[in-house]
């Protein structure tokens, strides 16, 4: 292969990672971009890739013209002129070598960016799916309640000689609306009245409007 061919493909090869320098540099200047580190990551990764093969080109472009040279026989004024251009390639696959450690930091900051991302959004979607659970347990328990409702307002219907009778004093937990302090109210308010077998239907939705029943039906029902 002549020489004059090869020191083109060094001075090609030259170019295109004096190039690829500017490229990477532009990657890693911006820093990490929350809503694009997938397609920050492939260019990190495109620019590893194309740095390494085209100084392993180079070097095998150089390794080649040293060979060739040393088999000449009128070559000493040819060696001296790639020496000097030797220093240049050299000295640029210094950077190559400095910019891909660059890159491997960047790389691997991406990654640890990316995998703190999933654990954030795996736990989010658990904290929505807990919520989800919470919002159809209190449906379901405030359809029953509509039900206690009803069988009050048939009773009132109908004429009674009971006179009223103030019910006793229960501590409940009472209910402001909170979905969080929902599971805290029905624990208490189950307890004490509604697995309460001495308590009649009627007696322990009384006791459930005292806890704010009209509020959380306003609240989840709207």
């Amino acid at each position: 292969m002549a020489v004059s061919y090869l020191k083109g493909l060094c001075t090609r090869y030259n170019n295109l990672l004096a190039k690829e320098l500017d490229k990477s540099g532009d990657i890693i200047a911006q820093g990490i971009q929350d809503e694009s580190v997938s397609t920050q990551l492939r260019q990190v990764l495109s620019a590893e890739r194309r740095l390494k093969d085209f100084a392993a080109k180079l070097e095998d472009s150089m390794k080649e013209i040293s060979l060739i040279l040393e088999e000449k026989e009128d070559k000493e004024g040819e060696i001296v002129k790639f020496t000097k251009a030797s220093e240049i390639y050299f000295k640029l696959l210094d950077g190559v070598t400095q910019r891909l450690d660059e890159l491997k930091i960047f790389e691997e900051e991406i990654q640890d960016k990316i995998t703190d991302t999933k654990k954030t959004e795996s736990a989010t979607d658990h904290k929505v799916e807990h919520l989800l659970q919470l919002q159809t347990q209190m449906q379901e328990q405030i359809l029953q309640f509509q039900q206690l409702q009803l069988q009050e307002l048939q009773r009132k219907s109908q004429p009674s000689t009971v006179s009223a009778v103030k019910l006793p004093k229960l501590d409940l937990v009472s209910y402001n609306g909170d979905k969080l302090k929902w599971t805290e109210f029905w624990d208490s308010f189950e307890a004490a009245v509604h697995t309460n077998q001495s308590l009649t239907k009627i007696e322990k939705l009384n006791y459930l409007k005292a806890n704010f029943l009209e509020q959380l039906i306003l609240l989840y029902l709207a």
